[in-house]
């Protein structure tokens, strides 16, 4: 109900929103559980654009389960592309002249 008016209004239901609620007024049962698996279900998606665009696998972004991976040599050269890009980044911090 809006309170100047008296009269029921449509509620926004968005990220943000706040609702104003009477004197007596409670909100006991608010599920938000359907919202947060589509969160979770997003990141998984967002980690896995970011190791397919860049050179970060997802061993270097810590979503492989090491005790997936056949042996140690297997996750060494999944973590390869990741020493690399890091070897290529400190070519910047190296001194000019040695």
């Amino acid at each position: 109900m809006d309170r100047a008016t008296d009269k029921p209004e449509q509620l926004k239901v968005e990220a943000g929103a706040v609702w104003q609620l009477g004197d007596s007024g409670r909100m006991d049962a608010l599920d938000t559980s359907p919202q947060l698996a589509e969160l979770r279900a997003r990141v998984e998606h967002l980690l896995d654009r970011a190791a397919a665009n860049s050179r970060i696998t997802a061993a270097g972004l810590g979503t492989l389960d090491a005790s997936e991976a056949p042996s140690g040599y297997a996750l060494k050269l999944a973590l390869g592309p990741l020493d690399a890009l890091v070897a290529a980044m400190r070519l910047a911090r190296e001194h000019k002249y040695r």
